[in-house]
């Protein structure tokens, strides 16, 4: 992975799910998909429901667009 502009992985994100259906090869299959039954839930969070109170580590590595987006879609919030 590369810096990249927003506006160049906007398209890219884009493009990508409309011709494959995948973001950064993750396929919509493996998207994540809250539940309100999960394990890990939270139901009464500041007001609000919590389906995974998990997410990506906030190291500088992490802070790549694609990697903040390829980790939400699998479910790191």
């Amino acid at each position: 992975m590369r810096v990249q502009p927003f506006a160049t992985q906007l398209r890219r994100i884009l493009a990508e799910y409309e011709r494959k259906r995948s973001i950064f090869d993750i396929h919509e299959s493996l998207f994540h998909v809250p539940s309100r039954c999960a394990p890990f839930a939270v139901p009464g969070f500041f007001g609000k429901y919590l389906a995974a109170p998990v997410g990506p580590s906030a190291g500088p590595q992490t802070q790549l667009s694609q990697n903040i987006v390829s980790a939400w879609v699998c479910g790191g919030r």
